[in-house]
């Protein structure tokens, strides 16, 4: 099966990102978007994988998230 992409809530911290990343994508797929939701699964960001390591002081995944819709 390949992974389409990851949704990931704006509370998440970079600690459950890299979780939820390890326990979804498959070590052969490779992941380059992660799709950022709020309480009710509307979208309110984008970021690349890349970006996880970028932001580890930030602490949840809403306050480095990309796109504001």
């Amino acid at each position: 099966m390949t992974l389409e992409l990851i949704s990931l809530k704006e509370n998440f911290t970079i600690s459950q990102v890299l979780e939820r990343i390890h326990n979804l994508a498959n070590p052969s797929e490779i992941i380059s978007y992660l799709y950022v939701t709020d309480a009710e699964r509307h979208l309110t960001g984008i970021d690349m994988v890349a970006g996880v390591s970028l932001h580890p002081s930030l602490g949840k995944v809403k306050y480095w998230r990309n796109y504001d819709p």
